[in-house]
């Protein structure tokens, strides 16, 4: 399946990326980052950890679960799409660990690509 981690202007005026599989559905998006670059270093740091499962963190309430993907110090580069049950929430983990690797790097304001 096709993957494009689509890095986009933040309306504050900083910079997100979300990873977008099929041309469509958003199943992980960024904090807001300050630079482009930094952002950029987000997206590579989402790639090599991603992957794994020991970076990934889970959550849930009555009505939902989430998921967010972490860095090796910890930090949270990632935060999954909210899900309705504990299985939807391990099929959008999956398709992560197995499209990120291949994704494509959109810059929105430019158009540019990056691989």
């Amino acid at each position: 399946m096709k993957a494009t981690f689509e890095v986009l202007r933040a309306r504050d005026d900083g910079w997100i990326f979300q990873l977008k599989i099929g041309g469509h559905q958003v199943v992980l998006h960024s904090n807001t980052y300050r630079t482009l670059a930094g952002c950029l270093n987000g997206v590579e740091s989402c790639r090599e950890h991603s992957p794994y499962d020991r970076f990934y963190g889970r959550g849930e309430d009555q009505v939902r679960f989430t998921f967010h993907v972490m860095a090796s110090n910890n930090r949270i580069i990632g935060l999954g799409c909210v899900s309705a049950s504990a299985a939807e929430r391990e099929i959008a983990i999956g398709l992560v660990k197995r499209c990120v690797q291949d994704a494509r790097t959109l810059i929105a304001r430019t158009g540019d690509e990056k691989k």
